[in-house]
């Protein structure tokens, strides 16, 4: 018997005031369905730059201020455009295609290193795609 897979996806604004020193401090998203998802693509779309040279880190992770890179790994955001996990992958050191996102756990996308201050002024959406597991 063939089942549906459930897909879904969402958004969530970026507007960053104050220097994000603490992992998770660019967004920190629960999981939305309360239930193990695959992420299939995480995308940033920057529409306002930032102060300077940044790179952030994104994935799911156990906690809210917990980093985790497998979805995004040094990947520059402090430009006006896109990026995504995919497109993206080769320059993104051990970044992944896919990854599980369970129940209890939230995505973060936090600023990977170096550069203080340098993320204060962007804006943008953090959008994501998944399938139910």
């Amino acid at each position: 018997m063939n089942e549906m897979q459930q897909k879904g996806c969402f958004y969530q604004n970026i507007n960053i005031a104050a220097a994000a020193a603490g992992v998770g401090e660019i967004a920190s998203i629960p999981n939305p369905e309360g239930a193990d998802l695959i992420v299939t693509r995480l995308m940033i779309r920057t529409t306002n730059a930032g102060a300077g040279a940044t790179q952030v880190d994104a994935g799911p992770a156990a906690g809210a201020n917990v980093l985790n890179d497998t979805l995004l790994d040094g990947v520059a955001i402090n430009a006006v455009g896109l990026v995504d996990n995919i497109k993206d992958k080769a320059a993104a050191g051990n970044a992944v295609e896919a990854v599980i996102w369970p129940a209890n756990q939230f995505l973060t996308v936090s600023k990977s290193g170096g550069n203080a201050g340098s993320e204060i002024g962007i804006q943008g959406t953090v959008y994501v795609e998944y399938i139910r597991a």
